[in-house]
């Protein structure tokens, strides 16, 4: 059982694209006290079972016993017209995650709908095209994103939608120690490659994925 229920903590970071640390922050735990629940196979405390359910709105159910659904409600429900809290839906700018050749983002372009997803804030949403995150993002899911505003600095773990002239895509991003100018462009099944920063128009956080229904 314990085993268990700690796989399952795994499997809500690998759907959130958390890392031990952000989980962490998130929940109001030490990091320390979060890897030795993750990493160490120490039995999570029913204090941190019951902050993950509630902050993440699982369904407690599914968390102890595997039964059932992983949330309880955070089905994307697509809308015509814009209501207090939806997010702004482009789906004729899907994003990348394998095919080249897309162009950027345009700032006027306006949304073709509004989707309203239960405990997700994002400040826009896309479809996604292209093979190459797998198994986490696939092709048909839509992606929530946050802009980047410094992001000197990128974190590997994170995935990110890249914007240049020529392409939107999906990476995650390594520095390079040896040169400054450039980023390394990674997919979980992909080679990389490297993207100079001039190149590069924004960055957005992936902060969500899912399937459309």
């Amino acid at each position: 059982m314990e085993n268990n229920i700690i796989t399952r903590i795994k499997e809500v970071c690998n759907d959130k694209l958390l890392s031990v640390n952000e989980l962490s922050k998130q929940i109001g735990v030490a990091q320390r006290t979060t890897n030795s629940y993750l990493n160490e196979g120490r039995m999570p405390s029913v204090e941190f079972i019951l902050k993950l359910s509630s902050i993440f709105k699982l369904n407690a159910n599914w968390l102890l016993s595997g039964e059932g659904e992983m949330y309880m409600d955070n089905t994307p429900i697509l809308l015509d017209e814009k209501v207090k809290g939806a997010i702004p839906y482009y789906a004729d700018l899907p994003v990348s995650a394998g095919q080249a050749g897309l162009s950027q983002i345009a700032n006027e372009e306006k949304p073709t709908g509004y989707m309203s997803i239960p405990n997700v804030s994002a400040e826009r949403i896309f479809p996604v095209i292209g093979c190459s995150m797998l198994p986490r993002i696939k092709a048909g899911d839509v992606i929530g994103v946050n802009r980047v505003n410094r992001w000197e600095r990128v974190e590997p773990d994170k995935i990110y939608m890249i914007i240049t002239n020529e392409e939107r895509m999906l990476k995650r991003l390594r520095i390079d120690n040896e040169d400054n100018d450039i980023l390394w462009c990674v997919s979980d099944n992909y080679q990389e490659f490297k993207i100079y920063k001039s190149e590069i128009i924004n960055i957005f956080h992936v902060v969500y994925h899912g399937e459309m229904l």
